[in-house]
Protein backbone atom coordinates (compact mmCIF):
# COMPACT_ATOMS: atom_id res chain seq x y z
CA UNK A 1 0.00 0.00 0.00
CA UNK A 2 2.73 2.58 0.73
CA UNK A 3 4.19 1.86 -2.71
CA UNK A 4 1.15 3.41 -4.34
CA UNK A 5 1.70 6.69 -2.51
CA UNK A 6 5.39 6.66 -3.38
CA UNK A 7 4.68 6.03 -7.07
CA UNK A 8 2.10 8.84 -7.22
CA UNK A 9 4.50 11.23 -5.47
CA UNK A 10 7.31 10.38 -7.88
CA UNK A 11 4.97 10.80 -10.87
CA UNK A 12 3.95 14.28 -9.66
CA UNK A 13 7.58 15.28 -9.13
CA UNK A 14 8.67 14.01 -12.56
CA UNK A 15 5.79 15.67 -14.42
CA UNK A 16 6.48 18.98 -12.66
CA UNK A 17 9.57 19.30 -14.87
CA UNK A 18 7.30 19.26 -17.96
CA UNK A 19 4.71 21.78 -16.79
CA UNK A 20 2.86 23.83 -19.41
CA UNK A 21 1.07 27.16 -19.08
CA UNK A 22 -2.56 26.71 -18.04
CA UNK A 23 -3.79 29.28 -20.59
CA UNK A 24 -3.00 28.40 -24.19
CA UNK A 25 -4.18 29.54 -27.59
CA UNK A 26 -6.46 26.83 -29.00
CA UNK A 27 -5.24 27.29 -32.57
CA UNK A 28 -1.48 27.48 -32.03
CA UNK A 29 -1.15 25.83 -28.57
CA UNK A 30 1.20 28.66 -27.61
CA UNK A 31 0.98 30.34 -24.20
CA UNK A 32 -1.32 33.34 -23.95
CA UNK A 33 0.68 36.05 -22.20
CA UNK A 34 -2.05 38.73 -22.30
CA UNK A 35 -4.42 36.84 -19.98
CA UNK A 36 -4.16 35.78 -16.39
CA UNK A 37 -6.41 34.32 -13.74
CA UNK A 38 -7.14 36.90 -11.06
CA UNK A 39 -9.00 35.67 -8.01
CA UNK A 40 -10.70 38.19 -5.71
CA UNK A 41 -9.76 38.00 -2.05
CA UNK A 42 -13.35 37.11 -1.12
CA UNK A 43 -13.12 34.01 -3.33
CA UNK A 44 -9.80 33.00 -1.79
CA UNK A 45 -11.22 33.53 1.73
CA UNK A 46 -14.30 31.39 1.03
CA UNK A 47 -12.49 28.69 -0.97
CA UNK A 48 -11.90 26.30 2.00
CA UNK A 49 -15.59 26.41 2.96
CA UNK A 50 -16.68 26.04 -0.67
CA UNK A 51 -14.39 23.03 -1.10
CA UNK A 52 -15.88 21.32 1.96
CA UNK A 53 -19.44 22.01 0.80
CA UNK A 54 -18.62 20.76 -2.70
CA UNK A 55 -17.18 17.58 -1.22
CA UNK A 56 -20.31 17.03 0.89
CA UNK A 57 -22.45 17.17 -2.26
CA UNK A 58 -20.47 14.26 -3.70
CA UNK A 59 -21.02 11.92 -0.74
CA UNK A 60 -23.06 8.77 -1.09
CA UNK A 61 -26.21 8.21 0.96
CA UNK A 62 -24.30 6.02 3.42
CA UNK A 63 -21.58 8.64 3.79
CA UNK A 64 -24.22 11.34 4.41
CA UNK A 65 -25.75 9.20 7.17
CA UNK A 66 -22.35 8.60 8.73
CA UNK A 67 -21.52 12.30 8.58
CA UNK A 68 -24.81 13.28 10.24
CA UNK A 69 -24.30 10.67 12.98
CA UNK A 70 -20.78 11.98 13.64
CA UNK A 71 -22.03 15.57 13.81
CA UNK A 72 -24.78 14.55 16.25
CA UNK A 73 -22.24 12.61 18.34
CA UNK A 74 -19.83 15.54 18.49
CA UNK A 75 -22.69 17.86 19.42
CA UNK A 76 -23.78 15.56 22.26
CA UNK A 77 -20.22 15.28 23.60
CA UNK A 78 -19.78 19.06 23.55
CA UNK A 79 -23.13 19.62 25.28
CA UNK A 80 -22.33 17.02 27.96
CA UNK A 81 -18.92 18.57 28.58
CA UNK A 82 -20.51 22.03 28.86
CA UNK A 83 -23.19 20.72 31.24
CA UNK A 84 -20.56 19.08 33.45
CA UNK A 85 -18.56 22.30 33.50
CA UNK A 86 -21.66 24.29 34.48
CA UNK A 87 -22.72 21.60 36.94
CA UNK A 88 -19.39 21.80 38.74
CA UNK A 89 -19.69 25.57 39.03
CA UNK A 90 -23.30 25.34 40.25
CA UNK A 91 -22.33 22.85 42.99
CA UNK A 92 -19.60 25.17 44.14
CA UNK A 93 -21.94 28.17 44.19
CA UNK A 94 -24.64 26.34 46.18
CA UNK A 95 -22.25 25.59 49.02
CA UNK A 96 -20.65 29.00 49.23
CA UNK A 97 -21.29 31.30 52.17
CA UNK A 98 -21.79 34.47 50.18
CA UNK A 99 -24.60 36.75 51.45
CA UNK A 100 -26.09 37.25 47.96
CA UNK A 101 -27.20 33.61 47.96
CA UNK A 102 -29.25 34.15 51.12
CA UNK A 103 -31.51 36.63 49.31
CA UNK A 104 -32.55 33.94 46.82
CA UNK A 105 -33.93 31.66 49.54
CA UNK A 106 -37.60 32.13 50.41
CA UNK A 107 -38.55 32.14 54.13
Amino acid sequence: MPWCAIVVTLAVLVTAAFAVDPLRDAATLQPVLEARLDLPSSYVALAPLSNVLDTITLLTVGQHIALVLWVIGVFVVIRLAAARARGGEADHDEHSDHPEHERDVLP
